[in-house]
């Protein structure tokens, strides 16, 4: 296989099937560019250091290039050096690298003389063909014969500019090749893959070409004193590419996206973002701005205290998780003598929005906003620092494409974030669409606060599932004001002991409602840690008169499998003493008590049986309103969330109807009744039945 013999006839006698196992065989186009591209003269040196080929999108160029490089290693100057390039090493492995491996996996004479590793295939003459990324900082010095670079629109930064002068062709070797596909980039940013277009084609493809046309059918061209080949071509030429896939990608693409990547054109990188288009068909006018009281809330802020405006946008999953729906928005516009007072606004507007919902996320540029984040997370709010660097900005542009135009956005009709919206402007780079605050002429502080929220729910997703706690309601759930715990009535306590300790405190009332006092889990500490510095020090502070009291303090655990009760149990009675038993009940019917908890009313009041204190049950809370999930019921998928639902379950369990005592009443200890006129506890020495 050391012979040399043409790219073509390598192709056809030795790669019969693609990367995918499917029949494979050269166009007629693709011999023709081929016999001109690898025309090698008498000594056996190609007339090109760098050969072009460009294409419009899904021509095959990433197979032409593989088997090409292919071609290369197992034919020319063995032992030889190949290096396959893309944007990143992941892309490199992706694209170019990948569907060698697949070219050699289906065609038997090549696997026989192939060993394909992680990022390097060793073969049988001793050429290595090697994936490293479009930056790699380790390539001086290399003997190579072939560059494969894949993509080099997106060759825009310092390093792989520098990499690029770095890989030039090796002189000492009879051939050293650098071999490209691509297609076409933007005008300012592609600055490599520009300069190269114009050396080559002909005045006829752009005025400023250098090379000429050298075939009359075909756009090929060639620069022979700069040595460089191209072909370049703006055509559909696969059978695939027909009209009906024309047509839709038109219906999903920008106007300058879709002629750069299926015309294969010179475009420019800054475009207007959002068009009507996109916008319109996400607008719900059934659906009005609100504040949730269930849902959990994800916020983008967008501040500018002078000169710019300042933005907050909230927005919340679907039930389904599958779209994000718009919230609400505010804007404020301050004034060069009237700047921004960011406590009195955006500090103010987040403390109430967390005060009447859940918030999970809260995202900020620091530039203005350094100061107010630092006291909102002193006060508990989940707010964190998302700098507009160039990578977040491509992130929000991207995140917020996507979901407009697959409609997976959910928008009320509002006609001044309309009006932002069609007044961003958009860079697109190698990464996606990076929002130009900086160059659109109209504010758009609301769109920016926009994608921010959505990067935040979206980077939150995995968390929220199909809500497992049906028709838990936050406006009627959680109760107005602190609960404080009633003197002598005893307490009720849920606890987990693997993986995270959970517990959730509580009391019930003669009535059969439950007052839940507090909900607390503590990730990365053991169990006895969690009891004397959390528990204990709660009941002390509240319930004092509950510790180590067998009828005051009532205690349900979870059996764990593979260890004795006992091991667990010695650790809570020193802690906290008690009365302590397992359920009985497995995990679907305990859930199911849950559910029926949360759809009960107090008899002849008409108000729910469950009551959550506001501060103290806030984990409880957040997992009711969305956070505990069923499919985080595998254990390696189960959050914070689900442990602190689970210690509900146990509490619940512990005071509803088993299968054990079906049909008979639960006996519950205590010496409390409600004085009905001063609504106090007093003591009572009558036992109570529930």
């Amino acid at each position: 296989m050391n012979k040399i013999i043409s790219p073509i006839t390598f192709i056809d006698k030795l790669i019969k099937k693609n990367e995918l196992g499917q029949p494979f065989k050269l166009t007629d186009e693709q011999r023709d560019i081929f016999r001109l591209a690898f025309a090698f003269d008498s000594n056996g040196r190609l007339p090109w250091d760098t050969i072009i080929y460009s294409c419009v999108k899904k021509s095959g160029k990433t197979t032409l290039n593989g088997a090409l490089t292919l071609w290369w290693g197992f034919t020319q100057e063995p032992p030889n050096e190949i290096l396959v390039l893309a944007n990143d090493l992941e892309q490199t492995l992706a694209r170019v690298y990948k569907t060698m491996e697949g070219i050699i996996a289906h065609n038997p004479e090549l696997k026989a003389e192939a060993e394909p590793q992680t990022k390097t295939i060793f073969l049988a003459n001793g050429t290595t063909v090697t994936a490293i990324s479009g930056d790699y900082a380790g390539a001086a010095g290399s003997n190579h014969g072939l560059v494969s670079y894949d993509e080099l629109w997106a060759y825009t930064s310092e390093s792989s500019r520098r990499l690029w002068e770095e890989l030039t062709p090796v002189p000492t070797r009879r051939n050293s090749i650098r071999f490209i596909t691509t297609y076409a980039g933007f005008e300012g940013e592609s600055e490599l893959l520009l300069d190269l277009y114009k050396q080559v084609v002909g005045s006829d493809e752009h005025p400023e070409g250098q090379g000429e046309r050298i075939h009359p059918d075909l756009p090929i061209y060639a620069n022979r004193e700069a040595r460089i080949f191209a072909y370049w071509d703006h055509e559909p030429r696969m059978p695939w590419q027909t009209q009906a896939y024309y047509d839709s990608q038109k219906k999903t693409l920008r106007p300058g996206t879709y002629l750069r990547l299926h015309e294969n054109r010179w475009a420019t990188a800054e475009e207007t973002f959002i068009t009507p288009e996109m916008w319109n068909p996400c607008v719900d006018h059934a659906h009005h701005p609100s504040i949730t009281s269930r849902e959990p809330l994800y916020v983008g802020i967008d501040a500018g205290i002078k000169h710019d405006n300042a933005a907050r946008v909230a927005v919340r999953w679907d039930d389904d998780g599958e779209k994000l729906i718009l919230v609400s928005h505010r804007i404020w516009k301050p004034t060069p003598t009237q700047p921004l007072d960011l406590e009195a606004t955006i500090e103010e507007d987040l403390t109430g929005l967390n005060d009447q919902s859940d918030l999970v996320e809260v995202l900020s540029d620091p530039f203005q906003m350094h100061r107010s984040i630092t006291t909102l997370q002193a006060a508990g709010l989940p707010i964190r620092e998302f700098p507009q660097t160039q990578a977040n900005c491509t992130l929000m542009g991207q995140t917020l494409f996507d979901l407009l135009n697959g409609q997976n956005l959910v928008l009320y009709a509002s006609d001044e974030l309309r009006q932002q919206a069609l007044s961003t402007v958009a860079v697109e780079n190698p990464r996606g669409w990076r929002i130009a605050k900086e160059k659109a002429s109209k504010k758009i502080d609301a769109i920016v606060a926009l994608a921010m929220a959505c990067c935040a729910a979206m980077e939150h997703r995995g968390d929220m599932g199909k809500n497992a706690a049906r028709g838990f309601n936050r406006a009627l759930h959680i109760a107005k004001e602190h609960l404080i715990p009633y003197p002598q009535v005893p307490i009720y306590i849920g606890q987990t002991f693997v993986d995270v300790p959970a517990t959730v405190v509580a009391q019930q009332t003669p009535d059969g409602s439950l007052r839940v006092l507090a909900a607390f889990a503590s990730e990365g500490m053991g169990l006895r840690r969690h009891l004397e510095t959390v528990i204990k020090t709660w009941i002390a502070d509240n319930a004092r008169w509950a510790l180590h009291d067998q009828q005051l303090l009532l205690g349900t655990y979870e059996k764990v499998n593979d260890k004795p009760d006992w091991e667990f149990l010695d650790i809570v009675h020193e802690t906290l003493g008690g009365c302590w038993d397992h359920s009985f009940s497995e995990w679907p019917a305990r859930r199911d008590h849950v559910l029926d908890l949360i759809g009960k009313a107090t008899p002849g009041k008409f108000q729910p049986a469950l009551q959550l204190d506001p501060t103290g049950a806030k984990l409880l809370i957040e997992a009711l309103s969305g956070r505990w999930s069923y499919e985080s019921e595998r254990r390696e998928k189960r959050t914070i969330w689900y442990h602190v639902a689970n210690a509900f379950s146990l509490l619940v369990s512990s005071i509803q109807p088993f299968d054990k005592n079906a049909g008979k009443p639960l006996k519950v200890l205590t010496n409390w009744q409600p004085d009905e006129e001063r609504d106090q506890p007093v003591v009572s020495k009558t036992n109570l039945n529930y």
